[in-house]
């Protein structure tokens, strides 16, 4: 918001409407659907587990590449 110096509402429209083109992109060019969780190593709700432990397990995993 600050950083494009938007409303709330502006800034969430404005994510909306970039979110929609990169799913659209990845429709057209590599038909995949970015909501497919198949796509991913690891999903994480964001909504549901504290920045705290997504830390720990970010960090666990890191270290294991090592």
């Amino acid at each position: 918001m600050e950083d494009r110096g938007l409303s709330e509402k502006r800034a969430r429209e404005h994510i909306a409407k970039v979110e929609k083109e990169h799913r659209e992109l990845a429709k057209k060019y590599f038909q995949a659907d970015l909501h497919d969780s198949a796509h991913y190593h690891l999903v994480i709700n964001t909504a549901l587990v504290k920045p705290e432990a997504i830390a720990k397990v970010l960090k666990e995993i890191i270290g294991q590449g090592s």
